[in-house]
C-alpha cells in the first residue's frame, strides 16, 4: 500500500474525535474527501471543507437513488436497510428495518465492542511457560492470543506501520531457554495446556468445509498464525495447539534444550478462568513458577485489526475470551452470552437476534438493520473517561475499513457511482455465499455523522455487482 498506513491511523483517531465532537453539538467543523481516481489513495481521510449553501440534495431525490441501488438485480430481493443521523436518531431512511437477515462479517462490530467493554482498550494476552507438577516437566499454556505468531514477520500479518507485532513463539523460547539455562536445566519434558477455552472447537451453524478449505481454523486457546501451517500458508491445522507446541519444541531444541520427543496435552492446575484478566491468565498451581511469557499487542490493536482485516480467527478468540470474563464460560455459547448482554446494557433493540458465533460465519446469525445502526450509534456517541478524549469503544471507529484505503475495502469504490465515497466512507464488511452486507458511518457534506447498515441475504450475484450496489448506496448517504 503506497500510503503510510500509521499516517492513516493518525488520522482515524483524530477522526474518532471528531466524530464525537459532531455528535456534542460542533455541527460546524464538516468534512469531505478530495475524490482522486482510482488506483490512488486519498492522502486524506475526512479531510475539513466548508460546505455551500443550498447545494444539499432533495429528500425525495436522495430517497429514490437508495431504492434504486438497493433495487440491483444482483443484490435479490431480499434486501433490507437503514440510515439514521447520528445525533438524535432520526430515521433518514428505512427498507425493512427489522427485517433479520444473515450478517456475515458485520457481525464483528459487536464482538469488538463486547471485547473492549469487557476488558478495555489496554489489555494483553499472554502465553506463558510455567513450571510442571513434577521435576523437568514444563508447560507451554495458551492465553487466548490468536495472533501469536511462529516468527516475527511480515507473513504474520501485520502491515508496516501499524504500530504493533505480535508476540512470538521463537521469542517465547528464547526467554523459557534462557530461564532454564539460568537454573542448570538443560532437558525438559514439554506439555501444553489450551484448557482456558472450552466447549466445541467449531460453531454451530459452520460449514464442515471451513476448515479444510482454510477459512478458519479450530477455535483454541494456544495457535500459532491463526492456526495455519505455516506462517504463509491458507491450510489449517487441526489441531493448532498441538501443532504450536511442536514448533515450540523446535525452537528449544535449536537453543540447546532437550526436549522430550512427545509433547502432550496436560492441562495443569489453574484458577477459575472467568476470574482472570487476559495477562494473567495461566494454568499456573500453587507451586508453579513462570519461567517466560510473552504478551499480545494491546486490546485496541487487535480490536483495529479484528475489523479492518476481518480476521475470523480473531474474532472467535475475542469472543471466547469475553464469554470467559463477562459470563465465566470461555466458549461459544458464552461469547454469543456475554456479546447479548453487553448489547442490552447499549440499550439496544436486539428483536429477533440470534447469535451462533463471533466471526459471522455461521449460518444461523440473524441480526436487523436496527440493531446495528443503534450498536454504531452507541460508539459514536460513546462518553469519555473523566481526563481523556475519547470512551472505550473508540477502536471500533477507528479500526473500520476506510473505502479505497484500507481492509477489506482498499480495493473497492472505484466504480464511477461510488467514487465520491473513497476516504468518506468507513464500514464493515460481510460476505458469504449469497450474502452481501455493510455497515458503517459517514460525516456528509453538512457535517452530520450518519449511520448506515444495508444487508442482502439472498443474493445471487455476481458478487462483484452486488458490492458495487451497497457501495453505491452508501456514497449516496455520503453525498446527501
Amino acid at each position: 500500500m503506497p500510503a503510510s498506513v500509521s499516517v492513516l491511523r493518525a488520522a482515524s483517531a483524530l477522526t474518532v474525535g471528531a466524530l464525537l465532537m459532531t455528535i456534542a453539538g460542533a455541527h460546524a467543523a464538516v468534512a469531505a474527501s478530495a475524490v482522486p481516481a482510482p488506483p490512488s489513495i486519498p492522502t486524506q481521510v475526512l479531510a475539513p471543507v466548508t460546505p455551500s449553501a443550498g447545494d444539499e440534495v432533495p429528500a425525495s431525490t436522495w430517497l429514490a437513488s437508495l431504492d434504486t441501488a438497493l433495487s440491483a438485480t444482483a443484490l435479490g430481493s431480499d434486501v433490507a436497510g437503514l440510515v439514521i443521523d447520528a445525533a438524535n436518531g432520526k430515521v433518514l431512511y428505512s427498507r425493512f428495518p427489522n427485517r433479520t437477515q444473515q450478517p456475515a462479517s458485520t457481525i464483528k462490530i459487536l464482538t469488538a465492542i463486547t471485547a473492549l467493554k469487557a476488558f478495555g482498550p489496554d489489555a494483553r494476552l499472554r502465553t506463558s511457560v510455567l513450571s510442571g507438577d513434577q521435576a523437568g516437566h514444563v508447560v507451554l499454556t495458551g492465553g487466548g492470543d490468536s495472533t501469536l505468531a511462529r516468527t516475527d514477520s511480515a507473513a504474520a500479518g501485520w502491515p508496516a506501520g501499524q504500530g504493533a507485532h505480535p508476540a512470538t513463539l521463537s521469542q517465547l523460547a528464547v526467554r523459557t531457554a534462557a530461564s532454564l539455562h539460568k537454573a542448570g536445566i538443560t532437558s525438559v519434558h514439554l506439555d501444553f495446556d489450551d484448557s482456558l477455552f472450552t466447549g466445541d472447537h467449531l460453531a454451530p451453524g459452520w460449514k464442515s468445509s471451513f476448515v479444510a478449505a482454510g477459512v478458519v481454523s479450530p477455535v483454541m486457546a494456544l495457535s500459532a498464525d491463526g492456526g495455519r501451517t505455516a506462517a504463509d500458508a491458507s491450510s489449517r491445522s487441526i489441531d493448532p495447539a498441538q501443532s504450536a507446541a511442536e514448533y515450540f519444541a523446535q525452537r528449544l531444541r535449536a537453543l540447546g534444550i532437550v526436549v522430550s520427543r512427545q509433547v502432550t496435552r496436560v492441562p495443569a492446575p489453574s484458577a477459575s478462568p472467568s476470574s482472570q484478566t487476559p495477562a494473567s491468565t495461566s494454568t499456573a498451581g500453587p507451586s508453579s513458577t513462570v519461567l517466560a511469557s510473552v504478551d499480545s499487542p494491546p486490546m485496541v490493536d487487535l480490536v483495529e485489526r479484528l475489523l479492518t482485516r476481518s480476521d475470523d480467527d480473531l474474532a472467535e478468540a475475542l469472543g471466547h475470551l469475553a464469554g470467559g470474563k463477562l459470563v465465566g464460560s470461555a466458549s461459544f455459547k458464552g461469547g454469543v452470552q456475554a456479546t447479548l448482554d453487553t448489547l442490552e446494557q447499549l440499550g439496544v433493540s436486539m428483536k429477533g437476534t440470534q447469535l451462533a458465533d463471533a466471526s459471522g460465519l455461521s449460518a444461523l446469525n440473524e441480526l436487523d438493520p436496527e440493531t446495528f445502526t443503534q450498536t454504531l450509534s452507541a460508539v459514536v456517541a460513546n462518553k469519555p473517561f473523566i481526563g481523556s478524549s475519547v470512551g472505550t469503544m473508540w477502536p471500533v471507529a477507528s479500526g473500520l475499513p476506510i473505502a479505497g484505503v484500507t481492509g477489506t475495502l482498499a480495493d473497492r469504490f472505484s466504480t464511477p457511482k461510488t467514487l465520491l465515497g473513497r476516504g468518506v466512507v468507513r464500514a464493515k464488511t460481510g460476505t458469504l455465499t449469497g450474502v452481501v452486507g455493510l455497515a458503517g458511518m459517514v460525516r456528509d457534506s453538512h457535517g452530520q455523522v450518519l449511520i448506515f447498515d444495508f444487508d442482502a441475504d439472498r443474493s445471487p450475484g455476481p458478487l462483484a455487482e452486488a458490492r458495487a450496489a451497497v457501495d453505491r448506496a452508501a456514497t449516496i448517504v455520503a453525498t446527501r
